[in-house]
């Protein structure tokens, strides 16, 4: 069981230390940081696969200290009475972490939702003043130049 503790402290751990990326990331997308934000997101990316570890791991210590698929709170309440105040407590950490990390998410998601909608509205603008298909492609490749218009020179030397 202190195992099974241990790694509920470390998800908990986890989800403290991202809520400051979170909040980072939101930063940076109102000041369009996007090399900063490429790096939080990066971090990011190695918290959610610390945290499937964790997942994985508490799911398979679950399983073997006959759990099975209960809840945490059902867990409490079958638990040895000597771990029942130390899990109590945990929960309700875990609890406040998470609710705290999701709140964070989704105002993050939502800002970057509206910065992606307000990109896209430029690019429709700009295609739209150039005189492009709505479908065309804006991406840029240095080995292509056939966006380059030809310019002719005549002498009038010669």
């Amino acid at each position: 069981m202190e195992q099974y503790i241990q790694i509920l402290h470390d998800m908990n751990d986890l989800f403290t230390e991202m809520i400051p990326l979170e909040k980072s990331k939101m930063n940076c997308v109102t000041t369009r940081n996007l090399s900063l934000l490429e790096d939080i997101m990066k971090k990011e990316q190695a918290g959610i696969m610390r945290m499937r570890g964790l997942e994985q791991k508490r799911m398979k210590l679950q399983e073997q200290l006959g759990y099975g698929t209960k809840t945490f709170r059902d867990i409490i309440s079958s638990a040895p009475e000597e771990y029942t105040g130390q899990l109590k407590e945990l929960y309700e950490q875990l609890n406040k972490t998470v609710t705290s990390f999701k709140s964070v998410n989704e105002s993050s998601s939502q800002l970057l939702e509206l910065s992606l909608h307000n990109i896209d509205q430029q690019i429709a603008q700009l295609k739209t003043a150039h005189h492009m298909d709505p479908d065309d492609d804006l991406s840029y490749d240095p080995k292509d130049s056939s966006h380059i218009k030809k310019l002719s020179f005549h002498s009038r030397t010669v």
